[in-house]
């Protein structure tokens, strides 16, 4: 019973266009997006150039600023620094975490994160220690 269910809703949104699958959730970009790869055959390849540029292009648009640092890994970058320091707030935190670069072998680099919406003014900035493989945070001069 929930094959054919299941069935039925991957036919319907098959049939779906990539903008009505998006309307009123999702930018345009979106269904462009959908539409590109749904229009590949298995021996195409993808326009990475183009993909890039299609999402490059309505994050410019929108005022932001591109600083290779995710929504994701800002978030990992707050959690690890209240492990360092649980008791003080996040500001304080903030202010006062190391801004030591520490690169080299089976080390990840955690360092100065910012974000910045120059349309709406709004600006957010993370320090993050630098991780070892295994997750560990690797304590400056230590």
């Amino acid at each position: 019973m929930n094959d054919e269910k299941d069935e039925r809703i991957k036919e319907m949104k098959e049939g779906l266009s990539g903008e009505a699958l998006c309307d009123g959730f999702l930018p345009g970009e979106f269904a462009e997006y959908i539409d590109y790869t749904r229009r590949l055959t298995f021996d195409d390849k993808l326009d990475y150039s183009y993909l890039r540029r299609l999402f490059h292009r309505r994050f410019r648009s929108k005022g932001f600023e591109y600083n290779h640092v995710f929504d994701c890994t800002e978030k990992l970058f707050d959690e690890m620094e209240s492990e360092v320091n649980p008791t003080a707030p996040l500001t304080q935190r903030s202010q006062r975490a190391p801004k030591t670069k520490m690169s080299g072998k089976g080390l990840r680099w955690r360092g100065i994160a910012s974000v910045r919406n120059h349309r709406h003014g709004v600006s957010a900035r993370s320090y993050a220690p630098a991780v070892d493989q295994a997750g560990d945070v690797i304590k400056p001069g230590g």
